[in-house]
């Protein structure tokens, strides 16, 4: 199975555990399949675009403790791990010399098309820029009762008025009305 594939069928795991929110899962499944590693990579990680190619990637999908210095804000965050058992030895995937080859464009571009009609009125100038997983996952977490400073963490956020930026209230309200 290829990268793309592989990666793929992991957000879906990831989507069964509650790890990635329903929205993230069906814009994964919108999204072409040339824009769909970064994509995917972006959905189970929740970090900008240009913060991928600071990640490694192996360790993070073998379940290891990973943290990086994101380019814009130079904070250094701890990734939130993937849920236990989800990667299974038989399961580890091969990472390509250059899984990350797509052009910013490209991949913003992709989201714009993949992005739900509501979800782009929602999200207004932000629905079409590659961190609306950023938007989701902060909202998605609010919904599941998580505080301000736990997702300030997980952004990787000095404090709750950058986390405000990211939580839409009704997007919120949508997790709230249609739970996992």
């Amino acid at each position: 199975m290829m990268f793309g594939a592989k990666l793929l069928s992991l957000v879906h795991e990831a989507a069964e555990a509650g790890f990635v929110d329903p929205l993230s899962l069906l814009i994964v499944e919108r999204v072409d399949r040339f824009n769909r590693s970064a994509v995917c990579l972006l959905a189970l990680t929740c970090l900008r675009y240009s913060d991928l190619y600071n990640l490694d990637i192996s360790a993070y999908l073998s379940g290891q403790d990973v943290s990086l210095k994101q380019n814009k804000t130079g904070s250094i965050i701890k990734l939130p791990a993937l849920p236990k058992g989800l990667l299974s030895q038989s399961r580890r995937i091969h990472v390509p010399v250059h899984p990350l080859n797509q052009s910013y464009s490209s991949v913003r571009h992709s989201l714009g098309k993949a992005v739900p009609l509501f979800l782009a009125r929602s999200l207004e100038e932000n629905a079409h820029k590659t961190h609306i997983f950023r938007h989701l996952r902060a909202s998605y977490l609010i919904s599941k009762s998580h505080t301000h400073r736990e997702i300030s963490v997980i952004l990787g956020h000095h404090g709750n008025t950058a986390v405000n930026s990211y939580v839409h209230n009704n997007l919120v309200q949508y997790f709230i009305n249609n739970p996992k």
